[in-house]
């Protein structure tokens, strides 16, 4: 969770005192008791009133200069700042001089036991106050869905201590308070405007001679110039593969080619993939099998030295004798080679001999189409429907001209919020543009799904 209102904490706090000092009375109505938040001086004569006040801030020492996301230069300030806020809590109640001393210290008693008994306040905590509204949200709507709990530490202070805080005027009495410490808030930092590129693989590595080996995996990226800048089609080889989902395109956008050793040793060889994707179905699926008859569109061929084959949004497979079908999104996936060395049966059981080849990675990603015109500042982006882009297991990063765009659910109609936004659909995504569309010009795209780029675009305007 990054945030820049502070007063999000201090009303999630206040809410937690409220809901539970009130349950604690045996579940008092809203309104029984008061939750102020001033500087504990200016309450005044109050009644049935606990004040807590953020009176400090200060850094977290353990995530100070944490380097933020990208590669920018100044990459410290795209991470979020973590702070500590501190706080002193009061009882207030100035009635009947007899007895306003015993009701501070009654509140004060409720208040200390809710801040012991809920030293985390998360998404998940509710309290039911008991006065028949049912159990309500803690945490401010504001802050809900970001995963970043508030910690609630009691400081130990000593008496002396605290008299320094009420030491500005000598002829008050220090008031009974409680000093806590409520961490780790973190502020909204810059966007980063670069990112690094995907390392993919590396490091060296430990194989026995004469078995199957991959050394690594090619790809060409096929993509198109803006007019500006010359205009016309153009490829790069890459490696490791990168590759796009565009079926049955000519020049293949697909292709992938893996280089080894051994390929195709012993009586049967496969390729294996792997995906983290896989992982999540029902049942899930730790490796498939290609098998090309199951599979004629991905067109695979294996020789000694070779792999090649085009990534398909779907691939056919067997579980267990069962028939399945998995989609293939983007992300990055592994591939190695199955060498069957023995197939025989051995006391009425089938004994199967084999061996796998390390796993190389490449990536998989989301083909961009075109792009529409501009409408009201806003330009959408196409995709080639190969998949559903707005999935729960996909994951969508965009980047326009250096400056990275957030995602929203939906626009709100406030371009304060929108600007620099973008919203995913099944077909693409359409963003509010931070630059002006109605000015002639070009701005580069990166597209990233799961980790798994699309290739070189630009938006022409």
């Amino acid at each position: 969770m990054a945030l820049a209102d502070l007063s999000l904490v201090t009303r999630s706090l206040r809410t937690l005192i409220d809901l539970n000092v009130r349950r604690l009375m045996g579940g008092v109505p809203p309104g029984a008791i008061a939750i102020t938040t001033q500087p504990p001086e200016r309450v005044g004569a109050a009644v049935n009133t606990l004040n807590l006040h953020l009176y400090h801030v200060a850094e977290d020492r353990f995530y100070r200069n944490a380097p933020g996301p990208g590669s920018d230069v100044r990459n410290i300030a795209r991470a979020p700042m973590a702070l500590a806020l501190f706080y002193i809590l009061t009882a207030h109640h100035e009635q009947n001089p007899d007895i306003d001393a015993l009701t501070q210290q009654r509140l004060m008693g409720f208040a200390l036991k809710t801040l012991h008994d809920y030293p985390i306040v998360g998404d998940a905590l509710l309290i039911d106050a008991g006065a028949g509204a049912g159990p309500e949200p803690v945490l401010d709507p504001a802050l809900q869905g970001e995963d970043n709990p508030l910690q609630i530490i009691l400081r130990p202070l000593t008496p002396e201590d605290t008299l320094a805080f009420w030491s500005t005027d000598d002829q008050q009495t220090a008031r009974l308070s409680a000093y806590y410490e409520v961490r780790v808030i973190l502020l909204t930092p810059d966007p980063p405007q670069r990112f690094p590129g995907i390392v993919l693989s590396i490091g060296q590595y430990v194989r026995q001679l004469g078995t199957a080996s991959l050394a690594g995996s090619r790809s060409t990226v096929h993509f198109t110039l803006p007019v500006a800048a010359g205009g016309g089609p153009q490829q790069v080889d890459v490696d490791p593969a990168r590759v796009q989902l565009d079926p049955g395109s000519l020049p293949p956008n697909d292709a992938v080619t893996l280089t080894g050793t051994n390929l195709t040793g012993g009586i049967a060889h496969s390729l294996v993939l792997r995906n983290a994707v896989w992982r999540g179905l029902a049942p899930p699926v730790e490796r498939i099998e290609l098998d090309p008859t199951l599979n004629p569109a991905w067109e695979l061929a294996i020789t000694t030295g070779r792999i090649d084959f085009r990534a398909q949004p779907t691939v056919a497979f067997i579980d267990n004798g069962v028939p399945r079908v998995a989609a293939v999104l983007p992300g990055i996936y592994a591939a190695s080679v199955r060498i069957i060395a023995g197939d025989r049966v051995f006391n009425g059981q089938r004994r199967v001999a084999g061996a796998e080849s390390n796993a190389i990675a490449f990536a998989v990603g989301p083909r961009i189409a075109s792009h529409g015109p501009p409408v009201a500042g806003r330009i959408r982006i196409d995709i080639v429907p190969a998949f559903d882009l707005s999935l729960p297991a996909i994951a969508v990063e965009l980047v326009v001209q250096g400056e990275a765009y957030v995602r929203l659910p939906a626009f709100t109609g406030n371009p304060a919020i929108d600007d620099g936004a973008f919203v995913v659909d099944p077909a693409g995504l359409v963003l509010q543009a931070l630059f002006n569309p109605l000015l002639p010009g070009f701005h580069a795209v990166r597209l990233v799904a799961n980790g798994a780029e699309a290739q070189p675009f630009w938006i022409e305007t």
